[in-house]
Order: C-alpha cells, then structure tokens, then sequence
C-alpha cells in the first residue's frame, strides 16, 4: 500500500495550474487524479478504483461490518466523532476489537490527532484506514468465490473504476490465495518537507522531489 499526501503541490492539466492533489479528483475525477500522480512520480499506473466516503460506509455495511482492533490512544477520538460528527445514533465503541458497521469505521478512518501537524496527522488517517481495508480483504479472502462474487456485485455500483469484469474476477481469485497478515506500507513526502500557500489552499513541497520520485520507484518494484 503506497499512500501519497492529498495536499501536495501538483500542476493540474487543463489551465487548471498549481493546486493541491486532492483537488484533481474534484476537477478531473479519478482519471485526473490517476494523470497527475503519473506524471509528478513517473509512473504509468492505469488502472483505478474510486469511491467515496458514503459509498464505502454502505460497501463495508454490505460487507456485514469488519471487525478491527481499536487501540486505547485512538479511543476517546473515535468516540468524540461519533458523538460530534455523526448525526445518526451510533453505538460508542471500547478499546480492543471491535465488529465495526459502516459509520463506526468512519469515525475510525476520520477523526483527527489534533495535537499534530496536519500533513502528520494525515499519515496517521491513512495507517488507520489501511487497517480497515486491510481488516475488509482479510474478511473477503476467507469467503469462497461464489459468496465473494455476490458481495462483490452488490458493492461494485459504489465503485467508478475502469477495471474491466474480466480483470475483476482475476484480482478476486487473487485475493482468495493471499495472506492479509502483513501489508507493506510506504508514504511520500516520506523525507522533509515545506507548507506553502497556492491559492485558498495549504500545499506540501518536498525539499528533494528527486529524492521522493526514487522512494516511490523503488517501494513499487519490490
């Protein structure tokens, strides 16, 4: 899993110029966003899968819940959520593993370490919402292919993705054979970095780009 900071300083196509990454899905959808990661990493990625947080509270609910462990840090922030942001009644959680519904893993995935730096505090979202999708695929791994199939054509109008059907079924068959036991993680800006104001937005600029596009290159290719 390689994650890539939504604020950093990207040129978007179209006379659309400096802006953050984030904002390429919001201008160009995920073929946008997919267009400018390939060309500020030198990558020739081409496939992609896009869904946002609404689809993906209903696809985990789908899914009947995922059960994740919730560390005693993270607790009062994941309940605070759940109090402050969610406007439908939620059961609070408790520190351990819990079978999270689909808005429960939202305030997983959501809340913020407000004592942080933003970009920082970023990374921390990503490590827990990689433990959910994580905790998702080791769930679907263990459903044989059929059951797999069912769930999956119920979740996959949620998804925008020009993965084609074929493809689809190859990466489930894929997934059914896998061990969830430990994912590799990497992130850029991975080296130092400063924030810089384009626009109304806060931007993220790598001291050595050249440095980041290496990292990116030879995390891909292990």
């Amino acid at each position: 899993v390689f994650s890539v900071e939504r604020d950093y300083l990207a040129v978007l196509p179209n006379g659309l110029g400096d802006n953050k990454l984030g904002t390429s899905t919001f201008f160009g959808g995920p073929e946008m966003a997919m267009d400018v990661v390939n060309e500020m990493f030198d990558l020739d990625i081409q496939l992609y899968a896009h869904i946002d947080i609404n689809k993906l509270i209903s696809a985990i609910d789908i899914f009947g819940g995922v059960d994740v462990e919730i560390l005693p840090e993270e607790i009062d922030g994941v309940n605070e959520f759940i109090t402050g942001i969610l406007i439908e009644d939620v059961p609070l959680l408790a520190p351990g593993i819990n079978h999270l519904n689909g808005m429960q893993a939202w305030a997983l995935m959501g809340m913020r370490d407000h004592d942080m730096d933003a970009i920082e505090s970023n990374s921390e979202r990503n490590v827990r919402q990689q433990r959910v999708l994580t905790a998702i695929l080791k769930q679907a791994s263990e459903k044989d292919l059929s059951t797999l199939m069912l769930l999956v054509s119920e979740v996959l109008p949620l998804v925008t993705t020009n993965i084609s059907t074929v493809e689809l079924i190859k990466l489930l068959e894929v997934l059914l054979g896998m061990s969830f036991d430990h994912i590799d993680y990497q992130r850029t800006p991975a080296g130092s970095y400063k924030i810089r104001r384009v626009n109304m937005h806060r931007v993220v600029v790598p001291d050595n780009m050249e440095e980041e596009i290496e990292l990116v290159h030879q995390f891909l290719s292990k």
